[in-house]
């Protein structure tokens, strides 16, 4: 009997230790707080990315444009003229030939403000005010929504420029609602 009461004296107590005021049995588990650690971040120059980026495109580049709806073809050169100093760059664009049906025009150049984000504006002769946007793979869009020439409505453009080359499909609208597409083909001349 009385290593029954033992007993029962021992479950009580082991009962009431593991019980909170109304007697019922809880577990808590002991909690740990794990040391926080900040990692360290790196936040990258967007302007020195794009300024890397317009640096692989500088220079020359030689080629031939064909439009496919009506068999017009016409060589073309592009140069992009880089400066590091001032986050900028310049894009020449001279093409030749009956562009847009009529004679051969100026060249004209576009600015680009490597220090801001895409998409670059500008305004040209040829095809008005324009809007250019290039992927950091090289993907590009270039869209001309109210080109100035008779009988042209728009001129929009898309493709991807590598450092060996560049090559674009490209579709004009005209006025009358009817559209011509064509390519071209870009790549570094050869000497």
């Amino acid at each position: 009997m009385r290593r029954w009461l033992v007993l029962v004296g021992a479950l009580s107590l082991i009962t009431a230790a593991c019980g909170d005021d109304d007697g019922a049995a809880s577990t808590t588990a002991p909690t740990t707080t794990a040391p926080t650690t900040t990692a360290p971040t790196t936040t990258a120059d967007p302007a020195a990315y794009r300024l890397s980026l317009a640096t692989i495109f500088a220079g020359e580049w030689t080629g031939a444009w064909e439009n496919a709806t009506s068999g017009t073809t016409g060589p073309i050169a592009a140069a992009v003229a880089v400066d590091a100093a001032s986050l900028s760059a310049v894009l020449s664009v001279d093409l030749g030939g009956a562009v847009f049906g009529a004679g051969d025009p100026a060249p004209f150049e576009v600015a680009v403000d490597l220090a801001a984000a895409p998409p670059y504006t500008s305004t040209t002769a040829l095809l008005g005010e324009l809007s250019l946007v290039v992927e950091v793979d090289g993907a590009f869009t270039l869209e001309a929504p109210d080109v100035p020439a008779a009988g042209v409505a728009s001129f929009s453009a898309s493709g991807r420029a590598t450092s060996a080359g560049i090559t674009l499909d490209y579709t004009v609208g005209f006025e009358d609602g009817s559209e011509a597409t064509g390519t071209a083909d870009l790549g570094r001349p050869t000497q």
